[in-house]
């Protein structure tokens, strides 16, 4: 996704729109929720950033729709 920055990963994750969990939060609550849902589920993720006027906003891409996926 264009400019977004790599925070950090646990696996390796396209980061493209179709990985894409949440989009734009700046809840830093609601990123560590799904972070630990996540690890929970035993499903690898990638969380990255990107500056908007002056906000750092946060994604969370994961392999959604892989068969063998947490949400499948």
């Amino acid at each position: 996704m264009r400019g977004y920055k790599l925070e950090y990963r646990t696996g390796k994750i396209p980061m493209v729109n179709s990985n894409l969990l949440v989009k734009d939060i700046t809840d830093m609550e609601l990123l560590e929720f799904w972070e630990d849902r996540l690890k929970d589920l035993g499903q690898p993720y990638v969380v990255a950033y990107k500056e908007v006027a002056g906000v750092i906003k946060y994604a969370i891409f994961t392999k959604i729709r892989e068969k063998g996926s947490a949400f499948r």
